[in-house]
């Protein structure tokens, strides 16, 4: 910007050249709590006990159980989908060098999770088991 007056011309700026950073000031007050939200879903979403030919005995979460022998399940969750889940499988027995092992699959027909027991780590077998989702 400039002005005159007199003959004299004198010329500013608006904007200075910007001086030292001052001090940190106080520390405002804590703003009022914020509402409650929602609950968020538990860690098991399903489990199930399921016999060795292939009923639920007992369970949540599990729409049905499909049996086809040699220690092959398939298992149907109720508006869960499979491919989220975390799953875990525990055979029943195994004592004595009977070892029983599972093998888990997702993809079981359609929707559903495949569950494998194994004797021996060998051959198929039936045997009930425990069931985890979450």
């Amino acid at each position: 910007m400039q002005a005159s007056g007199g003959g004299r011309l004198v010329y500013w700026s608006t904007v200075g050249v910007p001086g030292p950073i001052g001090p940190t000031g106080p520390t405002g007050t804590t703003g009022a709590t914020g509402p409650t939200g929602p609950a968020g879903p538990g860690a098991v979403r399903a489990w199930a006990y399921i016999e060795a030919d292939g009923t639920l005995a007992r369970g949540s979460g599990v729409a049905s159980v499909q049996s086809f022998g040699n220690g092959v399940y398939c298992i149907f969750l109720d508006g869960i989908d499979a491919s989220t889940v975390a799953i875990l499988v525990t055979p029943e027995g195994g004592s004595g060098g009977n070892i029983k092992t599972a093998q888990v699959i997702v993809g079981c027909l359609i929707g559903g999770i495949q569950v494998s027991i194994y004797q021996d780590n060998l051959a198929g077998t039936n045997a009930a088991f425990n069931f985890l989702v979450s």
